[in-house]
């Protein structure tokens, strides 16, 4: 069953064109599904939070996804300026070397993208052993790019 408005329906699925099946998951307020990302197929959620339908969210993904590799560098930026220093200066390895920007981003793999309605967006990444398994979390808007990374957990 596809959707246009889920305004006055709950628990429907949502046929996209270019992400597929979203289903909804009530727990989580969220449409979720998976997506190629980079050539990676990660987790998509499109939160429903401050949304009153999954198009008020929708078109951030696409937004996204339509721009994928300048996307890609401006996350690998603000990950890098953000935490970065923090790995070299207080997440070494007894005997590990600190990290150049190169090494300290091929460490990361990508495992699921959350958009919200006005722009917002959370990119989670496996911290490759960086942090002591630890997930990163990168933040932002379409508006403001990257405003915030971090380790969760």
């Amino acid at each position: 069953m596809t959707d246009t408005d889920t305004s006055h329906i709950d628990h429907i699925d949502h046929i996209d064109e270019r992400f597929g099946t979203l289903v909804m998951v009530p727990a989580m307020n969220s449409y979720a599904g998976t997506a190629s990302w980079q050539d990676t197929v990660v987790d998509l959620h499109c939160s429903l939070d401050d949304a009153p339908s999954l198009q008020h969210v929708l078109p951030v993904a696409h937004a996204l996804w339509q721009d994928q590799t300048a996307w890609q560098d401006k996350l690998r930026t603000g990950v890098i300026a953000k935490l970065l220093e923090l790995k070299n200066s207080t997440w070494l390895e007894e005997d590990e070397q600190p990290l150049t920007a190169a090494d300290f981003a091929a460490r990361m793999t990508l495992l699921s993208v959350t958009v919200y309605a006005g722009g917002g967006f959370d990119f989670l990444y496996h911290d490759g052993d960086l942090f002591w398994g630890h997930v990163i979390e990168v933040s932002g808007s379409l508006e403001n790019g990257v405003t915030h990374a971090d380790i969760l957990g």
